[in-house]
């Protein structure tokens, strides 16, 4: 479960999230997360493509998914199924996808 502090950050419209590199079958993967509540609803981000591939990542934007739910505990959940780990949240360093 996310911190106290990271569900107010978020429920006060700013964005906490993470990126990591992880291998998942053998290939080494860059992943980012990110949560915000705007406008009363929570917006979700995933993002995942193969390192060696990053070089056309800006081609790969329409495989970012994002997603739109009425309550935490969905946007949570969407997290979680995406692979998340909410122990890695925090304020987002550089450029924020939501």
């Amino acid at each position: 479960m996310l911190s106290e502090k990271n569900i107010e950050n978020i429920n006060s419209g700013k964005t906490r999230g993470y990126s990591v590199e992880k291998i998942i079958n053998n290939i080494n993967y860059f992943l980012e997360y990110a949560i915000k509540k705007s406008e009363g609803e929570y917006i979700c981000y995933f993002f995942s493509i193969p390192c060696d591939q990053m070089d056309v990542m800006e081609d790969s934007e329409s495989d970012a998914k994002i997603e739109r739910f009425e309550s935490l505990e969905e946007a949570l959940k969407f997290i979680q199924i995406n692979g998340g780990e909410f122990d890695r949240f925090s304020a987002f360093k550089g450029v924020k996808p939501i």
